[in-house]
């Protein structure tokens, strides 16, 4: 800057020296405007630098953000896989405990119909038994092929 200034007063003594004052006046200007235009460059380049720098900044957070948004992606696909394998796994106990449970439902309906089939079975349940009290207060059960009970009355 301070070379432009002293050429600029160089530059203004010749033209007084050798120019006459009307062509000097307008030279004059002429410089003055180029000092603004190049003052007007200066800020102007110092704006797209600070520009410049910002557009940096936000393509970092952008590149950060990404970044975290692909680990939240694989995290969100880890986590579904963990509940599918979960809601698999339920469903599989669910299955074993239905087919434990249709298995003795099954042994249950065979042990009964084999104890249905059976003369003793049938002669001592569905036959039917008579009771009668004593005379000690005592309930006293016959029939069917049993033995006799005998129980205490309350």
């Amino acid at each position: 800057m301070a070379t432009t200034e002293q050429m600029n007063l160089e530059i203004q003594e010749a033209i007084k020296k050798s120019l006459p004052n009307q062509v000097g006046e307008a030279l004059k200007q002429k410089i003055e405007q180029a000092d603004k235009d190049a003052k007007l460059v200066v800020s102007q380049a110092d704006e797209i630098n600070s520009k410049a720098e910002h557009i940096n900044n936000l393509t970092l957070k952008i590149n950060e953000y990404q970044r975290l948004d692909e680990r939240n992606s694989k995290l969100n696909e880890r986590e579904k896989a963990v509940e599918d394998a979960e809601r698999n796994k339920k469903v599989f106990e669910a299955e074993l405990k239905l087919a434990e449970a249709e298995k003795r439902i099954t042994e249950n309906v065979n042990f009964v119909s084999m104890v249905f089939k059976s003369p003793i079975f049938r002669k001592t349940i569905l036959e039917p038994s008579y009771g009668t009290y004593n005379n000690q207060n005592m309930f006293s059960t016959t029939g069917g092929g049993l033995k006799t009970e005998t129980s205490n009355v309350e």
